[in-house]
């Protein structure tokens, strides 16, 4: 437990010039999307891997993959200092893997893999929007209208021009509701 403490205060430290969200937790409509999408695209043992990696609660909840992200999601939101870092360490694993590496799990007949996968990608993004948030590659999972010019520039040095994109599109919307 003091392991997952002082790693969590150093992923806090890592993320603090990408947006002040200390706190925030995983919005309950990600958590019910990532559920579904990771239970059947990843392995109980893969699952596992991806959440210890993302520096989520130590203990490992039971039951099928399902109930094992959502049970997990939770624990971060109420066990995590920095819940959307954790989040964002785990969205970036099912971001930008190559289509390929979850041809394991396909044993449906589906015939377009890339296809499906980009609409499970697209749906992520659509379900953090709706909420405000905004995944940028890399990992960072960044709130709507809270990046300042420094923070910005702070993004950009970190994740490159990718976020510069992500901004002009959140303002652009934004303006248009």
């Amino acid at each position: 437990m003091v392991a997952f403490v002082r790693d969590n205060l150093m992923l806090g430290r890592e993320i603090a010039g990408v947006a002040n969200m200390a706190g925030e937790k995983i919005p309950t409509s990600i958590i019910g999307v990532l559920s579904t999408i990771v239970a059947e695209r990843y392995t109980h043992a893969s699952i596992n891997a991806l959440f210890m990696y993302a520096n989520a609660p130590p203990e490992i909840p039971s039951g099928g993959k399902p109930d094992k992200v959502l049970s997990w999601l939770r624990n971060v939101n109420t066990e995590s200092i920095h819940p959307l870092a954790v989040l964002g360490v785990i969205i970036d694993d099912f971001m930008e893997r190559d289509v390929n590496a979850f041809a394991r799990s396909w044993n449906d007949g589906e015939l377009d893999r890339s296809a499906t996968i980009e609409a499970e990608r697209q749906k992520v993004r659509d379900t953090l929007e709706k909420d405000g948030l905004t995944y940028a590659r890399g990992g960072t999972i960044l709130k709507a209208g809270s990046t300042s010019t420094a923070s910005l520039e702070e993004s950009v040095k970190k994740h490159g021009l990718p976020t510069v994109e992500i901004e002009i599109r959140r303002a652009l919307e934004k303006n248009r509701t």
